[in-house]
């Protein structure tokens, strides 16, 4: 039975949000992000406090934080590198708002009134997990065409499915959890086993009986790999997580990722017809991914590589 009253209407006095920032060796992006954070416009909620948590960054991070004169601001430095499973895991038990807003370090808001836009599913939706609308920026390399042409394959493919708020709009470089579902996830004693958190908690929150919805309005752009190295790194990692996310939800998981091979090879199709180049290379490098992800699969990991070239905003 779902946990949801539809439709229902949070006070604005009751709608205080808190944003957690996951950081590790963000000293290039950290600055801009917080400011983007800070000028968030307060209409129709109210951005109640500023978490950064550092995972032991080794450079400047830290102190490129502490620059920031907004006093919501709450910095977290991990004393060692325990991964995104466990920072996020740290900002769900300190945190103190009606909702929490997380965030990558590697991301760019430019909408002031973003917060506002991922935050309002949990307020006035019904909902209790929305993820936010990531866009990519314009590639750069040959690579990063690659990496936006596959992403742009599984967009056609979300909005052409019958339930839009699915599995595919959930990127956990920006989501918003109700302070109800925050505190009753269980993340594994081992953050290795959570997987990509933004699945577990998508997966959490389906089988648990509450709602996930996409907050379409809430636009965020990113980097996509631009190296070889990186973009084989994360789609070998992405494509591991599906084993761990089905050890712990059954069969919830391949339904929920199970799509009809015509809708499939007709996004496919699209993108191989106009980057046809780009659609060779991702079909060779598909074998070594498929290859790679049973090895990472097999040697989980809470620290995954970090991806240099997604971190190269500018």
């Amino acid at each position: 039975m779902s946990r949801n009253i539809d439709e229902r209407t949070v006070p604005r006095a009751g709608r205080r949000v808190s944003v957690g920032i996951a950081a590790f060796n963000a000293e290039a992006n950290i600055r801009e992000i917080l400011r983007a954070v800070s000028s968030q416009r307060q209409e129709q909620v109210t951005v109640a406090e500023i978490i950064v948590h550092s995972d032991h960054s080794t450079d400047g991070t830290i102190a490129a934080a502490r620059e920031s004169a907004d006093p919501r601001l709450r910095i977290v430095d991990s004393p060692e590198q325990r991964g995104f499973a466990a920072s996020a895991g740290s900002m769900l038990a300190m945190f103190t708002g009606d909702a929490l807003v997380l965030l990558n370090d590697d991301i760019r808001i430019q909408d002031d009134r973003f917060i506002e836009k991922i935050a309002m599913p949990i307020f006035q939706g019904g909902a209790d997990f929305a993820g936010a609308n990531l866009e990519p920026l314009p590639p750069r390399t040959f690579v990063e065409r690659a990496s936006v042409s596959v992403f742009r394959v599984w967009e056609r493919i979300r909005e052409s499915l019958p339930q839009r708020d699915n599995v595919f709009t959930c990127d956990g470089a920006a989501m918003c959890l109700s302070a109800r579902f925050a505190r009753s996830i269980k993340p594994p004693s081992d953050p290795a086993q959570m997987g990509n958190v933004d699945a577990f908690f998508y997966f959490t929150c389906l089988t648990a009986g509450y709602r996930y919805a996409h907050a379409v309005d809430a636009v965020a752009y990113y980097r996509s790999p631009a190296s070889l190295g990186d973009y084989l790194s994360r789609n070998s990692r992405n494509d591991s997580q599906r084993v761990l996310l089905e050890r712990q939800f059954g069969s919830v998981v391949a339904a929920s990722f199970r799509v009809r091979p015509v809708l499939y090879w007709r996004s496919v199709a699209v993108e191989a017809f106009r980057n046809p180049l780009v659609a060779v290379f991702v079909f060779i490098a598909g074998f070594y991914i498929r290859f790679k992800a049973q090895s990472t699969a097999r040697n989980a990991s809470a620290t995954w590589e970090v991806l240099q070239s997604s971190k190269r905003l500018d």
